[in-house]
């Protein structure tokens, strides 16, 4: 066992393909952001389309609608609450914002590349992990946390809050037929 700077840094050839991998695992994980963060936009889109509410929409607004404005409109009918709430729950909490941040700024600005870490310290942990740093987007500060850790509960949280608002769109629709 030697620290992976050690093993890292032996040639420029080591360097350089732990450089590659680091890419990858980098290009991968903005996959995972990306697919975590189209979940509330196809959850909106399948809700508001299931309803018939894009009927109120040019087919110009329809391109420019969020799930945050779905919200919005779902809100607009008392019959509709749970689907509002369901859907606000999914992108209004605090993680859910961070994951959004990282999909943005891959998307228009620089992907946030990981970083890998080597813990020597607690044999109780996996000795490496790997981190987002800190990082800034729209004024907003967000903190480092380790990938995979953050990247699950994430999608467990997303996933759990889809099934529901599903259910509850199926109810909804349920309800219209009788």
């Amino acid at each position: 066992d030697v620290p992976l700077l050690v093993a890292l840094h032996r040639t420029d050839e080591d360097w350089g393909k732990f450089n590659v991998a680091i890419r990858r695992i980098g290009a991968y994980l903005t996959a995972c952001i990306q697919s975590i963060h189209s979940l509330a936009d196809i959850l909106a889109h399948a809700i508001l389309f299931s309803l018939a509410l894009n009927r109120d929409h040019t087919e110009q607004q329809l391109r420019k609608l969020s799930s945050g404005k779905v919200v919005s409109e779902l809100r607009k009918n008392p019959i509709y609450i749970s689907l509002s709430d369901g859907l606000a729950s999914m992108i209004q909490h605090d993680h859910f914002k961070h994951l959004s941040a990282l999909a943005n700024m891959a998307k228009h600005q620089s992907i946030v590349f990981p970083s890998l870490t080597e813990n020597w310290s607690n044999p109780n942990v996996p000795r490496h992990f790997l981190k987002f740093s800190s990082f800034r987007h729209d004024s907003n500060t967000y903190p480092e946390v380790v990938a995979n850790d953050f990247l699950s509960a994430e999608f467990e949280r997303c996933n759990m809050l889809a099934v529901e608002t599903g259910c509850e769109l199926n109810k909804a629709l349920s309800n219209m037929l009788h």
